[in-house]
């Protein structure tokens, strides 16, 4: 599935005005919550990448718009908050995010921002690997055949996700594990500074380091492997990497080598 260059889905939250039939000017409507962009390859044949362009985007923005209410006698102008919505994107061979991915929230207070969900690979294919950095991913145009070294690849940049404005990130590197040499991970590479306001779930049975700083915070930390088991086990090795992990509640869940 490509997204090109001038791809547009758009699904954020939104104002639907109301006249006012009394002809007083008021401001009346309904605000309404972002809704869900999903996109997902062919995982049940464990085949399929995800390309979005340059230039292309996804927007799920909540907004804020200011509604005139009745309280009795009075006019009381109130900001009303449509949440922004979700977006679930899945490949089973790899992904290239160079576009745009938008979840902000709106501008009154207590506006929630959305969730961004990122799954590569399937339960039943090999390990593939997302790697947390501002490294540029592998660009490919809308006609060029997808290069071999993407396959088992999702590049995610940490940078391009804080501008996105989620409120909830979750990355899922899914594999059989039936080799011992070829591991489901998330890399993170470089130093990695990611602060959201909801949730952080890293989903591997591997979290590594190229020696880089990471810092993540969320209210919610999970981090490890969601499978109920490994065929083989996974074994932590050394190295100059530091992780710091900062939130109200913390989970190390499942099978987790660092």
């Amino acid at each position: 599935i490509r997204l090109g260059p001038q791809g547009r889905l758009l699904a954020g939250a939104v104002y639907q005005p109301i006249p006012d039939g009394a002809g007083r000017g008021l401001r009346l409507g309904t605000v309404r919550d972002g809704g869900k962009v999903a996109i997902a390859t062919a995982t049940g044949e464990r085949k399929g990448y995800f390309i979005a362009s340059p230039g292309s985007r996804i927007d799920v923005a909540g907004t804020t718009q200011t509604l005139d209410v009745a309280q009795g006698a009075s006019i009381t102008p109130i900001g009303v908050n449509g949440a922004a919505g979700s977006i679930d994107l899945t490949a089973a061979e790899g992904m290239v995010l160079n576009g745009d991915l938008i979840g902000t929230p709106g501008s009154g207070a207590g506006a929630a921002g959305g969730a961004l969900d990122i799954t590569l690979g399937t339960h039943d294919s090999p390990g593939g690997t997302i790697p947390h950095t501002s490294a540029s991913s592998i660009a490919t145009g809308v006609n060029e055949a997808i290069p071999a070294g993407l396959k088992g690849l999702a590049r995610v940049n940490p940078d391009r996700l804080q501008a996105g404005g989620f409120d909830e990130l979750a990355l899922h590197s899914l594999g059989t594990n039936t080799n011992p040499n070829i591991q489901a991970q998330i890399t993170l590479e470089g130093d990695v500074n990611i602060s959201l306001d909801r949730s952080l779930v890293l989903d591997a049975p591997v979290l590594s380091s190229d020696g880089g700083n990471a810092r993540l915070a969320a209210s919610y930390l999970r981090i490890g492997s969601s499978r109920l088991f490994n065929l083989f086990p996974v074994n932590a090795t050394s190295g100059t990497g530091t992780l710091s992990l900062h939130g109200k509640h913390v989970d190390l869940v499942g099978t987790l080598a660092l």
